[in-house]
């Protein structure tokens, strides 16, 4: 069994964005381009760099992973002492733009396809939390899945059925 993989990724996570423009030919003719913002590829680029600088020499995984993302915000400084308390102990949490989901994709696709796993199509099972922190970061963890002690699908939710 192999050992997780963890990655840190220093400052706060630019979300998955797309920009959309659209052009008009003179001879009629038009179409549609889409393109990443530029927030987005400058966090990328960093993003791929760190990862593949924290992975080695190790090989790029080929089946299926586990992620565990943790992201942690920067206390705003409008936040009172105490607030500022709550946020430290994990008692208020980030709920702010942007959401989970665009910051994992913006994971996926910058820190881990390519460097740590083939495609993001392998990652089988996800934990993400928000955390406020006073050193902005994401914390990365790849593992093997976990397996059933029987055979079928794990129940979700609690349900037995």
């Amino acid at each position: 069994m192999m050992e997780p993989i963890r990655i840190v990724i220093l400052g706060s996570v630019a979300p998955y964005q797309k920009a959309v423009s659209t052009w008009h030919a003179r001879d009629g003719r038009s179409g549609t381009l889409a393109y990443d913002k530029k927030s987005y590829r400058d966090w990328r680029s960093y993003a791929r760099g760190v990862a593949a600088e924290q992975m080695a020499e190790r090989p790029v995984l080929e089946g299926a992973v586990e992620i565990s993302v943790a992201i942690f915000k920067q206390i705003p400084a409008s936040f009172s002492a105490k607030k500022r308390q709550l946020a430290l102990r994990g008692i208020l949490r980030p709920i702010t733009k942007p959401d989970c989901s665009n910051q994992l994709k913006a994971i996926e696709d910058a820190a881990l396809t390519g460097i740590v796993i083939r495609d993001d199509r392998c990652i089988v099972g996800v934990r993400m939390a928000k955390w406020f922190s006073d050193k902005p970061r994401v914390e990365i963890e790849v593992k093997p899945p976990v397996l059933p002690a029987a055979p079928g699908p794990l129940p979700l939710f609690g349900d037995s059925a």
